[in-house]
């Protein structure tokens, strides 16, 4: 519909700072210190632009550019997120400066234990790239909170068992309140509902409503 949308912003910036010489030391004078966060959920159109902002002789390899990321949470790849930007930041820019945030506030050692167990095993990290990073998390929250594994031989006793769990927990006195389930795709929410119906226990997620039917 001849419609401009933020991509094409994005593009349009690329095409001018990386065509017009005269803009692009415009915008090397102009910012010279640059901070992004979320690095990791960056494009490689958005890296484009950092590298021409930052390419500049006199900065002698080493731009004031200071990046926050964890290539661990890159979550935004349908956006066209690209992580080997995070991956390949010290490449692009080896002289840089590596500070490791290992303080965890919000967890309790065996959540981030377990948690840490599963995400060693995925395959290109950037722990396992650069030696001197270890993205072990300290907790600061006392407790001891119980993280447990159920294997299910089916998807249909998976939330079977799951929906029994809950039911004994509120039968035990616990607010329903209090109970969060977790899942990477909508449907795999929508999917618990039967079940839950089936057992009477009245669930609220974020979907629930359409904005569309109550407009």
């Amino acid at each position: 519909q001849g419609l401009f949308d933020f991509d094409d912003m994005i593009m349009q910036v690329v095409h001018a700072i990386e065509t017009h010489q005269d803009l692009q030391f415009n915008l090397q004078e102009k910012y010279l210190y640059l901070m992004v966060d979320e690095f990791q959920d960056t494009n490689l159109a958005k890296l484009r632009i950092l590298r021409a902002l930052t390419d500049n002789p006199v900065n002698e390899g080493e731009p004031n550019i200071l990046v926050v990321g964890d290539d661990d949470q890159a979550i935004y790849g349908f956006q066209g997120a690209d992580v080997s930007n995070i991956l390949g930041f010290s490449d692009t820019y080896p002289t840089r400066k590596l500070v490791v945030l290992t303080e965890n506030y919000r967890s309790e050692a065996p959540i981030l234990a377990t948690s840490r167990a599963v995400i060693v095993q995925g395959g290109d990290r950037l722990e396992s790239r650069l030696p001197e990073l270890n993205k072990e998390l300290s907790a600061h929250r006392n407790g001891e909170g119980i993280v447990e594994v159920i294997a299910a031989t089916s998807t249909s006793q998976e939330r079977q068992t799951l929906v029994a769990d809950i039911a004994a927990q509120i039968q035990r006195g616990d607010e329903p309140s209090s109970i969060a389930v977790l899942a990477r795709k909508h449907a795999d929410i929508q999917s618990l509902l039967p079940y839950f119906a089936k057992a009477n226990i009245p669930v609220r997620y974020e979907r629930d409503e359409n904005i569309l039917d109550t407009a």
